[in-house]
């Protein structure tokens, strides 16, 4: 004796037919069937749903950090340079520099920011903060130092035997 046949089809536009055929004694066990059936659609529906819903709050937040500290830099550089448009064209350069290297745009910024300071202009610093990347070989820790003592270096328009010692150690340190 069959008590019970279930057949389910799924329709490409969402629509699931749920067809059963139950006497009675299979009636109680059917029904209990397409409950569990149900449930564990139901839950897998709404995990699925909350990590896409986890991850897209997740890269809006990043998105919105990301723009947020673009919009200082660009700020940032307008004043350094005096010029909105040169800043734009200062933060595109980072960007792409950025995206080609390991490191991110926000170091390849303070290092190009930190020798601007020290008097270079913004392609001019553009220029040695990639020549003091290749240098640090991918560390931004190790960029950052050289691009100091670089910047000293600069300023002070004389090289001394102190000064290349640390340059010297710094390359080596990390």
């Amino acid at each position: 004796m069959q008590l019970m046949k279930l057949n389910i089809q799924l329709f490409a536009d969402g629509k699931v037919v749920i067809e059963t055929d139950l006497d009675s004694k299979g009636f109680k066990s059917g029904l209990n069937k397409m409950q569990s059936i149900a449930k564990t659609g139901f839950k897998a529906v709404a995990t699925s749903v909350g990590v896409v819903s986890s991850a897209m709050a997740g890269l809006v937040g990043f998105g919105v950090n990301y723009n947020a500290e673009i919009e200082q830099l660009q700020t940032s550089f307008e004043v350094m340079t005096g010029s909105a448009e040169k800043a734009k064209d200062v933060i595109s350069e980072l960007q792409k520099i950025g995206a080609e290297t390991p490191f991110e745009t926000k170091d390849l910024a303070e290092v190009t920011q930190l020798l601007m300071n020290y008097g270079l202009t913004a392609d001019d610093a553009i220029d040695k903060m990639k020549m003091l990347g290749d240098i640090a070989q991918g560390s931004s820790e190790k960029m950052n130092r050289i691009a100091m003592a670089y910047g000293q270096m600069s300023s002070a328009g004389k090289v001394s035997l102190e000064d290349v010692k640390q340059m010297i150690e710094f390359c080596h340190a990390m």
